[in-house]
């Protein structure tokens, strides 16, 4: 007990003198990658569709995708074709398993995250993003058991990676005048950052706490996750 006693102690000095060290302009305050502002992801959407190619078609969708579900890239990846629900003027897609529910227990993981057009702006619809895409390859559709990107689940967070990098470079001037971003502080991830940001801090009258992390598949604790339940209001 003593040793693991001395051993804390000494961790949290390592932890204190770098900490300091980090104040002092030694490496990076933040961890990780960005979230992307909102400003920052209709960008990039705006760009994605620049490129007129395959790969632009499928970055644009796989963006939407991701930041409508405010998921995970290897998420977004697992998607198929059959879990995708047509509800009124919406699309409810759910998870049956996601990195923070594996084993499929908790019920409120599997309800249908709704995902809605937005006629008022190209750059941010959800529906005409999946429209352009699935317009590039019909034959997807053939296989309503398929995913709706094929290929390995996480070649297509390596591949969205790949045509989001070709973008970032090729208008790096202007996102970092434009954003303030560092194309390095942008990954896949920062997509679901954006996403959870925006839905808690993009507007006065956004949806509670407990719904963006109902969104997102987070846990709000042990109690109001069983008495905290998804409604419409807030999905």
């Amino acid at each position: 007990e003593m040793y693991k006693f001395e051993i804390s102690d000494n961790m949290h000095g390592v932890k204190r003198i770098a900490n300091k060290a980090t104040q002092f302009g030694e490496g990076n305050i933040t961890d990780g990658k960005r979230g992307l502002t909102f400003a920052l992801y209709l960008y990039l959407n705006e760009k994605f569709m620049e490129e007129g190619t395959h790969e632009g078609n499928f970055g644009r969708a796989f963006a939407v995708v991701s930041w409508n579900l405010a998921c995970r890239g290897d998420s977004t990846g697992m998607v198929h074709l059959k879990h995708m629900q047509w509800s009124g003027d919406s699309t409810g897609i759910p998870f049956a398993h996601s990195k923070d529910a594996q084993l499929g227990d908790d019920p409120k993981k599997k309800l249908p995250r709704h995902c809605y057009s937005n006629p008022l702006d190209h750059c941010a619809d959800f529906s005409s993003g999946l429209f352009d895409y699935l317009a590039l390859y019909p034959d997807f559709l053939s296989n309503p058991d398929g995913p709706l990107f094929p290929g390995a689940q996480d070649s297509q967070a390596k591949r969205f990676y790949e045509i989001m990098t070709k973008v970032l470079k090729k208008h790096e001037a202007d996102i970092n005048e434009r954003f303030g971003f560092k194309i390095e502080d942008v990954g896949v991830h920062s997509w679901r950052k954006g996403a959870h940001t925006h839905m808690n801090c993009g507007s006065t009258a956004g949806p509670s706490a407990a719904a963006t992390c109902i969104r997102g598949g987070h846990s709000i604790g042990s109690t109001r996750d069983v008495y905290v339940c998804q409604e419409k209001a807030s999905d």
